[in-house]
């Protein structure tokens, strides 16, 4: 195998039905590149590429199930191969859950199931047939997760805990700064008022620059009544947003305002982009309106 040092690969498998979609979005959320029913036989030719381009995103996640059936043990033996492999690490996630539970959700989402497609048996039938099948693939499985009763907020903090990374980190967070005049960002999940505070807009000195260079922005930051909106505004953000990852919420958008969207809005956006990310959120700042008027 050619040199991918370094390369991070998860494999999701399990039964149908048992939430693997919902798990690969969620180690999408954390920065993988997913790839869903990866057939074995290109799983070579796929990390060769990765080989040739160490530019590309060296996190990735493949999910392999039953859909590949013809295929069962060249999956397992694919992934022998990488966990024996130097310079990569390989992981294998297996889900499963009750045949009534799966059941029950092949009923809700009205889809079929990939054995009944191809056999001509009854669903109840495929689970078993599918258990047979796959039983080498769990017994391949670093990890074993049951979601049976399991929400999508527990199954979040389960999988980072997985594959080692930091919970928090699964939320990603937008400040965007925006002018009242051209209306409230229709994106926003949050949305607070800056126009309380002292307006660079009205120093002539300042007027036609903005809250990303630092005559505006320390000018905003040099009154208490700014300092004290960022810190009691960072306070109540770093409250909410634990709940919001509790809930599975994998994208937050906090929008600040001020008249025009140059000045004010802008160094708010900034210094309570820069609390987050000092409190370990991935957070980063878009300002819509900077250069309007």
């Amino acid at each position: 195998m050619k040199n991918i040092n370094g390369m991070d690969i998860i494999i999701v498998s399990g039964m149908s039905g048992s939430g693997k979609n919902s798990v690969n979005k969620i180690i999408e959320d954390f920065g993988y590149f997913c790839i869903d029913n990866m057939p074995a036989e290109l799983i070579t030719e796929l990390l060769d590429v990765y080989a040739k381009n160490p530019e590309k995103n060296k996190k990735i996640s493949l999910t392999l199930d039953i859909r590949d059936e013809k295929n069962i043990n060249r999956i397992v033996e694919v992934i022998n191969t990488l966990k024996s492999s130097e310079g990569l690490t390989c992981r294998v996630i297996f889900l499963d859950a009750s045949d009534d539970v799966i059941i029950s959700r092949y009923k809700e989402t009205r889809r079929i199931h990939p054995l009944v497609l191809t056999g001509n048996v009854s669903l109840k039938e495929a689970l078993v047939a599918e258990r047979g099948y796959i039983a080498p693939i769990r017994n391949a499985a670093d990890f074993i997760l049951d979601t049976t009763f399991l929400k999508i907020s527990q199954a979040r903090e389960i999988v980072a805990q997985m594959i080692g990374v930091n919970y928090s980190a699964g939320i990603v967070i937008n400040c965007i700064s925006f002018g009242y005049k051209y209306g409230i960002p229709q994106e926003a999940d949050l949305v607070f008022d800056a126009r309380c505070l002292p307006n660079p807009f009205y120093v002539p000195e300042l007027k036609e620059h903005t809250g990303l260079e630092a005559c505006v922005y320390d000018y905003v930051l040099s009154f208490d009544q700014s300092r004290q909106f960022v810190a009691k505004l960072s306070e109540f953000l770093t409250y909410l947003i634990p709940m919001y990852i509790e809930e599975g919420k994998a994208h937050l958008t906090i929008a600040i305002g001020c008249t025009g969207g140059k000045h004010r809005s802008v160094s708010m956006a900034r210094s309570i982009n820069d609390c987050l990310n000092k409190a370990g959120y991935t957070s980063s700042t878009i300002h819509r309106d900077i250069n309007k008027g």
